[in-house]
């Protein structure tokens, strides 16, 4: 089970699972304190038994942590397990936004998240044993930045997207020989700063550029259908200043890379997202919500169980499923799916474990008929 998610929406969410497993479900109130590398939740206004219990539990996570990193051990994961029916029983009231701001201060935005859970308190830190993944891309404006007071978030994000810009300046610059461009120069842009950042480079200048006659079609339409928030000023510090014919050539060879991972996209789906009930489907999650050292189809694909999320006018967005791949339960949010599979791209590998899950469903069902009579 996941205890922590990010959201699309510039929310982190912690699993009532959690608070239930560190006795704070209860509580109206809770404080929120950041260090380096690391976020507590804590009850507000403890009671001195309570405040004594909090740090004797402190005590022995210390403990734990730096026997962990004497012995740089990969032991099993210490935080306590829970039954999936825990989970179940809260349905879209189980989960807790903590700010986005919160995680840049403690060091920790966009990292892999490990949560440990003892009586009182909830501790977040860094998953040190998670593969590292590229720096987090800000998906939203500067204006819209400060509105949600996230300023600091969205200038880091920015000075990235400026520096991206130059390498791919540079590396056009070196690579090519005035009738050429080499095929591997993507390479080291893409080592450096991602698949993810390097798009949102190339559509913003695509963007920017529409009425240059010197990009394709195919390339505008590419980057047309990318979400680039509008802002004027900084969207065009960030345009790619090569000449437009070897840039759309580099764009090329962008497209080629991304299409050669066999990541599923919305091209790969049916029907009306907007308007599709989700129970007992095949969805696609989005790129755009996995970490790039997570992408793959066997990471992309998950069963849909219920939730309100399931139902497209449902105020929840919660989806409760299941990856088809390693059997992980978990919840999404609807609009971090891409949308319902098309039958004829489900692989082998998934077809089978979906037939478990349509065969596991077809016999609960019966016996939970019978209950209800």
């Amino acid at each position: 089970m996941k205890f922590i998610n990010y959201t699309n929406d510039g929310r982190v969410v912690v699993q009532h699972a959690a608070l239930i497993l560190s006795k704070l479900d209860e509580t109206d109130t809770l404080e929120l304190h950041t260090m380096d590398n690391a976020i507590i939740l804590l009850k507000k206004d403890m009671t001195l038994v309570k405040t004594r219990d909090v740090l004797q539990g402190m005590v022995r996570l210390a403990r734990s942590m730096t026997l962990d990193a004497l012995c740089n051990s990969d032991a099993e994961d210490k935080t306590p397990l829970v039954d999936e029916s825990v989970d179940d029983e809260y349905e879209d009231t189980i989960t807790i936004p903590v700010p986005l701001e919160a995680f840049g201060d403690a060091g920790l935005l966009g990292k892999d998240l490990h949560i440990q859970v003892i009586d009182g308190a909830v501790v977040i830190t860094e998953d040190t044993m998670m593969t590292k993944d590229h720096e987090y891309l800000y998906p939203y404006s500067a204006q819209e930045a400060k509105k949600r007071n996230q300023l600091s978030m969205w200038r880091e994000s920015y000075h990235v997207n400026v520096a991206c810009r130059n390498a791919i300046e540079e590396t056009i610059r070196q690579n090519f020989d005035g009738m050429h461009l080499k095929k591997d120069c993507l390479e080291p842009v893409l080592a450096e700063y991602g698949y993810k950042r390097t798009e949102w480079v190339l559509a913003t200048t695509l963007q920017e550029l529409s009425w240059d006659g010197r990009f394709s079609r195919a390339n505008k339409q590419w980057a047309a259908r990318r979400y680039i928030p509008q802002d004027e000023r900084h969207n065009a510090e960030i345009t790619v200043r090569s000449h437009p014919a070897i840039l759309d050539g580099f764009v090329d060879l962008y497209r080629e890379a991304y299409q050669k991972l066999g990541l599923f996209g919305s091209e790969h789906c049916v029907g009306d997202r907007a308007e599709q009930d989700y129970i007992g489907k095949v969805l696609v999650l989005s790129p755009d919500t996995l970490k790039e050292s997570c992408w793959s189809q066997e990471n992309q694909l998950w069963y849909a169980h219920d939730g309100f999320g399931c139902s497209p006018h449902a105020i929840g967005r919660s989806v409760r499923c299941t990856c088809l791949s390693d059997g992980e339960m978990t919840r999404w949010n609807r609009d971090e799916f891409v949308g319902v599979l098309d039958e004829k791209f489900l692989p082998d590998w998934a077809k089978e474990s979906l037939s478990q899950f349509q065969q596991e469903e077809a016999a609960e069902s019966p016996g939970m008929n019978n209950q209800s009579m």
